[in-house]
């Protein structure tokens, strides 16, 4: 039973790492398409051709 435990503990330790990790990387994808947003409203509102790609979206690999 102690070793089940032990087990269990170190589980859920790794799951709560992967969690706060996936949340770290949402965030830098959400800061990034951010930054290019408000790099292309700027760009709309002086009037100036914005042709940078958006992002690349970090799921499409997964498909």
């Amino acid at each position: 039973m102690y070793l089940w435990n032990l087990y269990q503990r170190k589980q859920q330790e790794r799951l709560e790492e992967v969690r706060a990790e996936g949340k770290a990387e949402t965030a830098a994808v959400y800061r990034e398409w951010l930054a290019w947003n408000n790099r292309r409203l700027e760009a709309e509102s002086k009037g100036i051709s914005f042709n940078e790609p958006p992002p690349a979206n970090p799921h499409a690999a997964d498909r």
